[in-house]
């Protein structure tokens, strides 16, 4: 199942294998336990930030994520989370996570401020702590990101308001350089 991989990929590179492992898409298969994570190092590029972790044993020994966070309130509580990273097959992939309560066969509206048009990417999942869109990663996405100074997500509510984000995205292209290609 791709869903399944890709979320395993994310629940990886992250560290948020408990979060996901709760959802129905990774709590349905029973998997060999994960290999210890023997490092973790985390480095910052303006809005971004590169988490690699280091693996005693497995497929990949070293897995990293690009990750950008939209907080909200006094306690900084994530209210978006975009990541990218590369899969198990080298594919590099991009998961935005985004509260509950959308409507999901709109999906995720993403407009780079260089980009005269949204993009719409589906969503995958939606679990009791945030619905998940994913897309993979291309050539003209990567400019975009690398030449845009902000992005606007844009989700419909499922009182069928949209619910904007807007937020800076700088440093883009240096966290895609240290995530590396793969």
């Amino acid at each position: 199942m791709r869903i399944h991989k890709t979320l395993q990929s994310l629940a990886a590179a992250t560290g948020l294998g408990v979060a996901l492992l709760a959802s129905g898409a990774m709590a349905q298969q029973a998997e060999a336990p994960q290999p210890v994570v023997t490092k973790t190092e985390i480095s910052n590029f303006e809005n971004w930030s590169v988490i690699c972790r280091n693996f005693s044993s497995g497929k990949r020994l070293r897995v990293c994520t690009a990750q950008l966070q939209v907080v909200q309130g006094k306690d900084a509580r994530p209210v978006l989370i975009w990541s990218l990273f590369f899969d198990d097959d080298g594919k590099e992939l991009a998961v935005l996570q985004t509260p509950t309560g959308v409507t999901i066969d709109q999906g995720v509206a993403v407009k780079l401020s260089k980009s005269g048009a949204a993009r719409k990417i589906p969503f995958a999942t939606c679990d009791n702590g945030f619905c998940t869109a994913n897309i993979a990663v291309d050539t003209a996405l990567t400019r975009e990101l690398a030449s845009s100074a902000e992005a606007e997500i844009v989700v419909i509510s499922a009182a069928a308001k949209a619910v904007t984000f807007k937020f800076p995205v700088k440093g883009f292209d240096k966290a895609r350089e240290a995530l590396g290609s793969r």
